[in-house]
């Protein structure tokens, strides 16, 4: 049973039954960082820490009176600290330094198992693992040991620690990562489809097919990634609001970068096979390119004779220029909008008969 006192606004004293009076600094809740002490017998004992958290010492009225040495995995060397500044293994249970739980990464210790309790598992040094399994929303078959339930901190404990004795804190870091490039890219997706990066370019280009490819994608992705996310990492921890956050935070970053590559890859690949419809034509005198000679039917009949029905950029506008250009032994119906065309291909002219029922907007020069 624990009990909850007051000292200042600045220290918490949280007292156990066996007398231990745990000291906690300034925060807005009770955690393992912010922990800095405690009180045994009246006196009074402080912890220093290093710079990935584990407790090396105990001093009491500013003399050091215990040393841990601890090797990667937590197996501890507890040392008291004499007069004369002299290390000394000291394995009495009554010694202070045995006394106190916490030790490794901030961890709780228990003398009698030698295990440390991570909140939701037992963790063992001597083998390096834990005694239980973690939660199967844990598996992740992309890194090494990702298919390890019992795996510690993915077996490199000097960079990862893993406080709640699920995953190391990784994976809550790489969810909130994803989260934020998902949305940035989600960000640039819808001001690159309602604003444009450039006009010309949009359109006409590479890049711009690129772009517009890739905006498109990364806005599906991120929706499929973010609802498919939620419900597998709800579904996988019984729906724990830590699950449904850390999948769906993973899962709208992960489909967003993903089909966000996915969509400049088509977007490439249509650009480059729009230009290979085009031929390669000389005009007084000057060659122009299957690109440019694309490009420049656009401009003529879409940006300057205002033909938009025709195609919003090079890649439809082709597409459209290839059913009139199937049509000459066929003479298909071609439906633009509203409008009903019919229309036969010949060299670089199209011919047109005018349907009563519509007006025709295309022509080839």
């Amino acid at each position: 049973m624990l009990h909850y006192s007051f000292i200042h606004v600045s220290i918490v004293i949280l007292i156990y039954n066996n007398g231990v009076n745990y000291l906690y600094g300034e925060c807005e809740s009770i955690t393992r960082e912010s922990l800095i002490g405690f009180n045994y017998n009246n006196k009074t004992y402080y912890y220093i820490k290093d710079e990935i958290g584990n407790i090396v010492s105990i001093i009491s009225d500013g003399i050091e009176v215990v040393r841990y040495i601890y090797d990667g995995y937590g197996n501890t060397l507890v040392y008291e600290v004499n007069s004369n500044n002299e290390l000394i293994i000291n394995n009495d249970i009554t010694f202070i330094g045995n006394i106190n739980p916490y030790r490794y990464k901030d961890y709780y210790y228990d003398y009698e198992s030698k295990l440390y309790y991570l909140n939701s598992r037992y963790y063992s040094s001597d083998i390096r693992r834990f005694i239980s399994s973690d939660d199967i929303l844990y598996i992740d078959s992309n890194i090494i040991n990702g298919l390890n339930l019992y795996c510690y901190c993915s077996n490199n404990p000097i960079m990862y620690a893993d406080p709640s004795g699920h995953a190391p804190g990784w994976l809550q870091c790489l969810a909130i990562g994803l989260a934020i490039v998902g949305a940035a890219l989600v960000l640039g997706a819808i001001t690159a489809l309602t604003m444009g990066v450039g006009t010309t370019i949009m359109v006409t280009s590479m890049a711009g097919a690129v772009i517009h490819g890739a905006a498109v994608e990364t806005l599906i992705g991120a929706g499929v990634g973010v609802v498919g996310g939620a419900i597998v990492g709800g579904a996988l921890t019984d729906w724990s609001v830590e699950g449904v956050l850390t999948g769906a935070g993973i899962g709208f970053g992960a489909l967003a970068i993903a089909w966000a590559l996915i969509g400049g890859s088509v977007g490439a690949i249509q650009y480059m096979s729009a230009v290979k419809s085009w031929g390669q034509v000389v005009s007084n005198g000057q060659t122009i390119t299957p690109k440019e000679n694309m490009i420049r039917h656009f401009n003529k009949h879409v940006v300057e004779e205002g033909h938009k029905y025709l195609g919003n950029n090079v890649i439809n506008y082709t597409k459209n220029a290839n059913k009139f250009k199937n049509t000459i032994s066929t003479f298909k119906t071609l439906e633009s909008g509203s409008l009903s065309a019919r229309g036969i291909y010949l060299e670089n002219k199209v011919r047109v008969i005018i349907n009563p029922l519509s007006k025709l907007l295309l022509s080839f020069c």
